[in-house]
């Protein structure tokens, strides 16, 4: 998701505590944004399912969203990244 991220705004959103949150980022670095809710705001948010991948245009239009993550998910997220941004 590297290409996108002049043009997109990538945040991680975790129900996780903080001491967990530090110890997954010093083994998996990201480069998003991280935000964190707790676990009752996050199902209500969000539903079960984690990682969980949600595309909001500009206007505030949910237009994706899937919970996982598998090379599967990973490309289903980047053809609808990209038909949004070649519009």
């Amino acid at each position: 998701m590297q290409r996108y991220r002049s043009r997109v705004r990538f945040i991680v959103v975790t129900d996780a505590l903080e001491d967990e949150i530090v110890a997954f980022f010093e083994k998996q670095p990201f480069l998003y944004e991280q935000a964190r809710l707790d676990p009752a705001a996050g199902q209500r948010a969000f539903g079960v399912g984690y990682p969980r991948h949600v595309v909001i245009t500009p206007d505030g239009v949910v237009v994706f969203s899937q919970a996982g993550g598998s090379k599967e998910r990973a490309k289903d997220l980047e053809t609808v990244l990209t038909t949004l941004l070649n519009r």
